[in-house]
């Protein structure tokens, strides 16, 4: 159920065990622990990948310098700031925020209690599903999937750099859904840059 003192190593593959704590690791780099029992994690100061998916973790310690992260599937309420993250794994949880996210490139947060993204000045594949009716504080330039969420705000601003928009199980009521169904000619002022729309719900778009 447990590791010993592990103090020079750099790469940790420990996954798919029944560890409910790990060792000081002061120098790893890379730590895969997912589908564990783990409730916490030592300090990861170093530490640049970091898959600690399907335990129950409540909280995660600070991650300066990682580029990736994977922590769904835990019972997580907020994330450390993560500076550096370009891609980030974090849903079904129970986060209500994120920290902001300068660097992310990919973002998945479906399954959470989130009202509101950060912005997201470099994210080119956003997942939002299932969280909170939640609205944009900045237009995302390159790809989003909208499945699953029940937006109200900010509809033409959020599509206004979109290229590729992705509809699915979108209800009756949706103020998407009536966007596309009432007033598709509004895409057409978006027409340099939204090359493609697709809704597994209505063929004909």
């Amino acid at each position: 159920t447990h590791l010993p003192n592990l103090p020079n190593c750099q790469q940790l593959w420990c996954g798919h065990n029944q560890l409910t704590q790990l060792p000081n690791l002061p120098n790893c780099q890379l730590l895969w622990c997912e589908n564990n029992q783990l409730t916490q994690l030592p300090d990861l100061p170093n530490c640049q990948e970091l898959w600690c998916n399907n335990n129950q973790l409540t909280q995660l310690p600070d991650l300066p310098n990682c580029q990736q992260l994977w922590c769904g599937h835990n019972q997580l309420t907020q994330l450390p700031n993560l500076p550096n993250c370009q891609r980030l794994w974090c849903y079904n949880n129970q986060l209500t925020h994120l920290p902001d996210l300068p660097n992310c490139q990919r973002l998945w947060c479906n399954n959470n209690q989130l009202t509101h993204l950060p912005e997201l000045p470099v994210c080119q594949r956003l997942w939002c599903g299932n969280n909170h009716d939640m609205y944009y504080t900045k237009e995302f330039q390159k790809r989003l999937n909208l499945s699953e969420s029940p937006f109200s705000k900010n509809i033409t601003g959020l599509l206004s750099r979109c290229q590729t928009l992705m509809l699915s199980r979108l209800g009756d009521n949706s103020p998407l859904r009536l966007v596309v169904e009432h007033q598709y000619g509004l895409f057409q002022q978006f027409h340099t840059y939204l090359r493609e729309l697709r809704s597994d719900e209505d063929p004909s778009l």
